[in-house]
């Protein structure tokens, strides 16, 4: 029996990869055929026909169509032509041919025995090219027939060639397709010399053929020829030694592999790359496969063992899609898949010393990471260590047995390690960046300056700003500061911004406290500020809330701003600003409500008190964060000048994010959109205190789609998609904390056109904070009947005791 192995090339990329994954199980089959992209299956009583699609680094096998057949053995042909599968089944003196999904079906009787069918299609018709054996005068006589089958289940034999005077037979016809035409190639034998020809001839979409001419010619060959751009491959016995022969656009001959049992040779053809040869070395009970490029002048122009000791083996092809390369080969009745290493994996580094992303004070660093398993080994390490977040390392300094590295006596900074690695197949891996921080010293005391407020001067405004002023090796991660007439009040309040807008509302001096924190968690020696406030004469307004803590229904925010004294001026509006977490300056970017628009005026004990109740318009709702906001106001006169600042916080709390259109992938209107930008749908759904993630596309691409890519941050800001995860569709989160969260994904399609045209989805949901009373009903709610009415016995119990013990200490102590 013959051992066949073929040894493939990557579509895209520089490098040619000799190294192969595990090869694993795809299905059990009699039979298979491999044409373009598809896969044909045949069974002991079904052909099935479908797509080979990648999941990690193995392959499965996708059923889109199904034949059922009533022959058993026999030589099996497959083509696809539109949405139909067409097979032909040579058994004996007939072809079983039948097109699928739709069941029109024939059966064709020659003269003689069939052999060798094989099948291609051109211009919506299939081709069926195969061999005869003929007895004349009591002789074998190997004729080629060629037939033209039509969608509709009709069949014509359009061409058949017979052995002429002195030949003793035609043999294994094969056709390709070139250009608009197909190439039909087979060998011919001279009955008296023994010499063969390799012969071609054209096939038209109408079925005419031309141009019947040989190839080249040799002696006593198996000549199983193979085309592929202009390139032929075949096998043959040259110069009394057997031979693998190639020939380039019909201008030279080169023997690829003298004096060497190689047996079912392969030929592959890759735009960019050039020709891919594969061939068997059979030895005494062991095979060895070999591949190379022989239209090059590199490591691959040489033939290089793929593998060994391989044994029943009956049949190979090869597989690809846009991205993959495949070796599918049948032992016994088992079709075994094995990818091709065409990449290399990004390396995943560790530090005992820092941690990424951290800054501490060890100068020492200690960076460590697995071994990447690559099926071709790693060749050599490269990396470098800078101040610049992208780099690219270029010398490879690191022998590949090497899982770690140490770097000693760095100075204070902020550094990257930049690390990738070189297979031996010649792929390089992606570049992994490693962000951390050496400080030893602490930041600079900072300084303060003011803009409103003269250190140890009176000033007669509440609205106080702040200017702080650090410096440190690495950087300021943020200061913690107090405003108090307290000297010794704790530094509790945190700000990153060195910019500060405070507002204090009585008079009185203040002493504002700062230090300066570095990344490494060293703090710098207490500034003092001292600042002197007088109100006596200040106009600024008092602001009351009605309500502190909004619900998420609320549109508005009820506020009663008062003002006790005499207004100096003629008041022309109120200005006001509400922002997220910190102060912001109404006079720079508020809102204003014009005098008459505002409220009413009442008096109060006979002192006058201009009272203005307002609806404050909150932000829109799917703009809303859940947490602290700041309402400030000025007073803003006729003559465009402004009153002092004042400020109130308040809190929204409760926030249920709707879900966004995304989720709803049930809704027909919603995938219509979806359609142009082939995005995908997210739905996420709790369940048992997790969250459950689906991704989907339309229907009719599900099938097409290789993974998803996703996502999950805190930080609404578009993903670097480097750090994404993969998935096949369905994921579950679970969180630690509540918070905002955003989720990102993006489908990966098999079909480099469409993942083109794809665009990611993204969706935004929080996870809101659960009060004491919603925790109450949960506990009870999770719990049987049974557990319930024990925990409350417990509880009267443990009252009953403790009651029982006051009376009795009660009664000691009156009595």
């Amino acid at each position: 029996m013959k051992r066949v192995f073929i040894f493939t090339l990557l579509i895209t990329g520089k490098f040619f990869s000799q190294g192969w994954y595990p090869a694993k199980k795809l299905l059990s089959a009699k039979d298979f055929v491999v044409y373009n992209t598809k896969l044909g299956v045949w069974n002991e009583n079904k052909i099935e026909t479908g797509f080979l699609y990648r999941k990690k680094n193995k392959l499965y096998f996708k059923k889109i169509a199904r034949q059922n057949v009533e022959v058993s053995g026999g030589e099996l042909a497959y083509a696809s032509i539109k949405n139909k599968n067409f097979t032909a089944i040579a058994k004996q003196k007939k072809i079983y041919y039948a097109f699928f999904p739709d069941g029109k079906q024939g059966v064709i009787e020659e003269k003689g025995r069939v052999l060798s069918p094989y099948a291609a299609t051109l211009r919506n018709k299939v081709f069926l090219v195969y061999n005869v054996e003929l007895n004349v005068n009591g002789k074998k006589s190997y004729c080629i027939f060629l037939r033209e089958f039509l969608t509709s289940g009709d069949s014509k034999r359009i061409h058949q060639w017979t052995p002429e005077k002195g030949e003793s037979g035609y043999f294994f016809p094969r056709l390709f397709l070139f250009g608009k035409k197909l190439i039909l190639v087979f060998q011919n034998r001279s009955a008296q010399t023994y010499r063969d020809n390799l012969m071609r001839v054209y096939v038209d979409a109408d079925g005419s053929v031309s141009n019947k001419s040989y190839v080249r010619e040799s002696s006593n060959s198996q000549m199983e020829g193979f085309f592929s751009h202009g390139r032929w491959l075949w096998r043959e016995n040259y110069k009394k030694s057997w031979n693998l022969s190639f020939l380039v656009n019909n201008s030279h001959r080169y023997l690829l592999q003298e004096q060497a049992d190689a047996v079912s040779p392969a030929l592959d053809f890759f735009p960019g790359l050039g020709s891919v040869v594969a061939y068997i070395s059979q030895g005494l009970n062991t095979w060895d496969v070999y591949g190379f490029l022989p239209e090059t002048n590199d490591f691959f122009s040489k033939p290089r063992k793929v593998t060994s000791n391989q044994s029943f083996i009956s049949k190979t092809a090869i597989w690809h899609d846009t991205k993959n390369i495949a070796l599918l080969y049948k032992s016994r009745k088992t079709i075994y898949a094995s990818l091709i290493d065409k990449e290399a994996e990004k390396i995943k580094i560790k530090s005992s010393s820092h941690p990424k992303n951290s800054v501490n004070e060890k100068s020492t660093f200690r960076a460590s990471w697995k071994k990447p398993k690559d099926p071709s080994g790693i060749e050599e390490y490269a990396w470098s260590i800078d101040k610049f977040p992208k780099s690219k390392p270029a010398i490879f300094n690191l022998a590949g047995s090497e899982t770690s590295l140490s770097l000693s006596n760095l100075q204070d900074g902020l550094y990257y390690l930049h690390i990738r690695y070189r297979d031996g197949a010649g792929n390089l891996s992606p570049v992994t960046h490693y962000r951390f921080g050496v400080d030893k010293i602490p930041p600079v005391k900072p300084e303060i300056q003011s803009t409103t407020h003269p250190e140890n001067i009176s000033t007669p405004s509440g609205e106080i700003r702040l200017k702080i002023h650090a410096t440190d090796n690495v950087g300021i991660k943020e200061f913690r500061y107090a405003i108090s007439k307290n000297r010794f009040k704790p530094l509790n309040r945190k700000t990153k911004s060195p910019n500060l807008i405070l507002v204090v509302k009585k008079s009185g001096k203040y002493y504002f406290r700062v230090k300066a924190v570095d990344y490494a968690g060293h703090s710098s020696e207490e500034s003092i500020y001292r600042i002197l406030v007088d109100l006596s004469e200040s106009f600024a307004p008092k602001i009351t809330l009605r309500k502190k803590r909004i619900l998420p229904d609320n549109d508005y925010l009820p506020v009663r701003i008062s003002i006790k004294t005499a207004i100096p001026k003629e008041l022309k509006g109120i200005v006001y600003s509400v922002h997220y977490g910190s102060v912001q300056d109404p006079q720079e970017s508020g809102k204003i409500i014009l005098a008459s628009e505002i409220g009413n005026f009442s008096k109060k004990k006979g002192k006058t008190q201009n009272t203005f109740n307002l609806k404050i318009p909150l932000p829109e709702k799917e703009n809303r964060k859940q947490g602290i906001y700041v309402f400030a106001a000025r007073l803003k006169y006729a003559d465009n000048s402004y009153s002092d600042l004042t400020a109130v916080s308040f809190k929204i709390k409760g926030l249920k994010q709707e879900p966004s259109e995304a989720t709803r992938y049930v809704s027909r209107k919603v995938f219509r959109k979806a359609r142009k930008n082939f995005s995908p749908a997210i739905e996420i759904f709790p369940k048992d205190g997790l969250y459950f993630v689906s991704f989907r596309v339309q229907d009719n691409l599900q099938d097409k789609v290789n993974y998803f890519e996703w996502y999950v941050s805190e930080d609404p800001a578009p993903p670097d998609w480097k750090d994404a995860a993969k998935s096949s569709g369905e994921e579950t989160l679970a969180f630690l904390k509540p918070s905002e969260y955003w989720i990102w994904v993006r489908p990966y399609f098999k079909s480099m056109s469409l993942n083109k045209k794809a665009k990611p989805a993204v969706l935004f949901f929080s996870l809101p904070h659960t009060s004491w009373k919603d925790s109450v009903i949960s506990f009870f709610q999770k719990r049987s009947i049974w557990q319930v009415l024990a925990f409350l016995g417990i509880i009267a119990f443990l009252v009953l005791m403790f009651s029982f013990r006051v009376r009795f200490l009660l009664k000691r102590i009156f009595w």
